[in-house]
């Protein structure tokens, strides 16, 4: 409970349990209503919504036909334990630097760590998932440094209890535990996220369905008193994003500010910070940060901080980088200089510009490398660390001088092979040209068909699969001869707001994209492609279900985890959250009309389906696992081949059910299970 006090900075508020009460109960029944209403005008009927007890029951009797599936599945034993082998290695995902040289990394192998090196190289653990003994996934999602770096804040996902969330805060070197906040708000109950807001103490961001409320805690008060912020300077607060520890405010009367980490200055701005995507750094007096801009495909804003005077009206800021033709995947100011990293469909380019916004490079960006996750300047040449499909981290370089990138040679080479990556174009059912990324063995016999893996979401303005990116799982895939394919589907990320908006609502546009892409790998490769596996987690799920049900001929194998396929009733199963904006809304007919010519549930009919496996986390609080159950029994109910219709589920994970980052044993079950029907479904040997 939310105790009443008062600051001179924010005002406290008491929230309560019934008022939550109460407006699940009101969803519940507008739920039922917009179903019956929907039902009557449209002259839609649907199978009865299933009772929890019913669900259970369901997942049960698939699971007895899935364990004997994989019980003889000659795969699956020898994939769990490879999996668990490798998985012992750790590996980082992610870090942060303190100024006296000591580093503070992630690293995730059967268990979450974060590990402190210090300055001489010596590693210790400060906290272990080890230490925990409750049944489900643990795993660290992000790590953030107080704004004097005496503190780090460490924020651990538990995906056995509808997704909540727990936040550590330790004290520098010594590790200690100086506070922690325990079961904030799950994804059922809308978001929750915490921020430092200055070196004693922490903002706490609760989103509902329609708005955002904002708390302040004291870190290692005896118990969890938060304050309600909720006026600055006399106004009411609308708005507050902290970003890379810079706080940005909005008031009701629409004046706007942002506040220095160390919270000593506050500067009047002027532009709509919830275009922010990240903050580059300081440079010369001004305020460098990364904004989507008009047309989503990102620009650079320079802030001046030199005037801070109470007189003055607003910060001075100027685009240095403006919108190009290119979305922005990357961008760092590095020594005075912008470094930008742009990508559009006919390739990737490197960029650098001075603080002025001058262009002083540009040079294409190697194909098969990952977006640069770091990049330093040494001596005129950018030392980039970078990943790619078949290599964890690495480090190219590029030369000023010479305008040429070097250390390629092992990008796409293990010990075993060489590797090659091409982009070709599928040209979907309306004319639009779809890039689709291609990964192989570069000693594959073109004379002889090849199986092929397809990686697809298309959905959110996510860039999922497209871009390069290492993944333990698809290597093994190519080594053993496989083709891997990556489309950029309308309705991702890949290449700006329009390329989401043509696949956003209407998502048959994305299938056909998907269809288009089988149709080209048959004609256009240089490679004879061979059976087919698609696989899709989430909006991916949907896609690749959706094509294999309009045309079960083009693929032998579909992997769908914790997919919504109950497009119609999405907001009946889930009246927390609105997808409408992505799907479509079923109360406009026009919506209606175009979610009917892609949801699968709708055209399942009795036929010749391919092998279908669908996974699923029983404690999904984005998407009802119920959508799986009813797709399950009714491709199980239609189908006349002889591929069998799989259902796998997990009680103790959510909608991330299938990460080994989240939990070891889960993930490992999953993924060999995943890959043992793909191995399986597409005739192949493992490596």
């Amino acid at each position: 409970m939310l105790r009443k006090r008062s600051l001179s900075f924010c005002q406290a508020s008491n929230i309560g349990h019934k008022a939550f009460r109460v407006f699940w109960v009101v969803c519940l029944i507008s739920s039922v209503v917009g179903a019956t209403e929907l039902n009557r005008d449209f002259g839609f009927g649907c199978e009865p919504f299933l009772r929890q007890s019913e669900v259970r029951q369901g997942f049960a009797t698939f699971n007895r036909r899935s364990r004997q599936f994989f019980k003889q599945n000659v795969f699956y034993s020898l994939l769990r334990e490879q999996m668990a082998v490798e998985l012992q290695s750790p590996s980082t995902r992610m870090e942060v630097r303190t100024p006296n040289g000591f580093v503070y990394r992630v690293q995730i192998s059967s268990h979450s760590e974060l590990v402190a090196v210090d300055s001489e190289g010596r590693e210790r653990t400060v906290w272990s998932s080890k230490l925990l003994s409750r049944s489900g996934a643990y795993s660290i999602w992000e790590i953030s440094l107080s704004p004097d770096s005496q503190k780090l804040l460490m924020k651990i996902g538990y995906h056995g209890d509808l997704d909540s969330f727990t936040y550590l805060v330790f004290d520098l070197p010594d590790g200690k535990v100086l506070d922690q906040l325990d079961s904030l708000p799950s994804l059922a109950e809308g978001e929750a996220d915490v921020f430092w807001f200055n070196a004693e103490s922490l903002v706490i961001a609760k989103g509902g369905s329609s708005a955002t409320s904002y708390f302040w805690h004291r870190i290692g008060t005896a118990s969890r008193r938060e304050i309600r912020l909720e006026q600055f300077r006399g106004q009411e607060i609308v708005n507050l994003r902290i970003v890379d520890s810079w706080l940005f405010i909005e008031v009701d009367n629409g004046k706007k500010f942002v506040i220095t980490p160390d919270r000593k200055t506050v500067v009047p701005i002027h532009f709509d910070f919830d275009q922010l995507n990240h903050i580059l750094g300081v440079s010369g007096g001004a305020l460098f940060v990364e904004t989507r801009g008009s047309r989503n495909f990102g620009q650079i804003l320079r802030f001046s901080l030199k005037d801070t005077s109470p007189t003055r009206k607003v910060a001075k800021w100027k685009i240095v980088v403006p919108e190009m033709r290119e979305r922005i995947k990357f961008s760092a100011l590095v020594d005075g200089k912008l470094v930008v990293v742009g990508a559009d469909r006919q390739g990737r380019t490197l960029r650098v510009f001075d603080e002025k916004g001058n262009l002083l490079e540009t040079a294409a960006y190697p194909d098969g490398a990952s977006v640069p996750y770091g990049v330093v300047f040494d001596q005129n040449r950018f030392i980039l660390k970078v990943g790619s499909q078949v290599r964890d981290e690495q480090e190219i370089v590029y030369h000023l001088a010479s305008r040429k990138f070097d250390n390629l040679e092992s990008l796409m080479r293990t010990r075993d092979f060489q590797y090659v990556t091409e982009v070709i174009e599928a040209r979907s059912s309306d004319g639009t040209g779809v890039p689709v990324r291609i990964v192989r063995r570069a000693d594959l016999d073109p004379q002889s068909a090849h199986p092929v893996f397809i990686g697809v979401y298309g959905g959110f303005d996510v860039d999922a699969y497209f871009s390069p990116h290492y993944d333990r799982d698809v290597l093994r895939f190519l080594e053993a001869g496989g083709i891997y394919v990556a489309p950029a589907l309308r309705g991702g990320g890949e290449f700006g707001g329009s390329w989401h908006e043509q696949g956003r609502s209407n998502k048959q546009k994305t299938i056909e994209d998907l269809v288009a892409t089988v149709e080209a790998l048959r004609s256009k490769t240089s490679l004879s492609a061979g059976k087919i596996a698609v696989y899709g987690e989430s909006n991916g799920a949907l896609i690749g279900v959706s094509a294999a049900v309009q045309r079960p001929d083009l693929f032998d194998v579909v992997i769908a985890v914790n997919g919504p396929y109950d497009i119609i009733h999405l907001k009946d199963l889930d009246p927390i959250h609105d997808f409408s904006p992505e799907y479509g809304d079923p109360q406009i007919p026009s919506e209606f009309e175009d979610m009917k010519k892609y949801a699968p549930l709708l055209h399942v009919a009795e036929g010749f389906y391919p092998l279908f496996l669908f996974v699923v986390g029983e404690k999904d609080s984005r998407v009802d696992p119920e959508h799986t159950l009813r797709m399950g029994r009714a491709l199980a109910q239609a189908q006349k081949g002889s591929s069998p219709i799989l259902v796998t589920s997990t009680k103790n994970s959510g909608h991330w059910s299938g990460s080994t980052d989240l939990n070891f044993h889960i993930g490992v079950t999953v993924s060999a299970r995943i890959w043992s029907t793909v191995f399986s479904g597409l005739g192949m040997s493992l490596p």
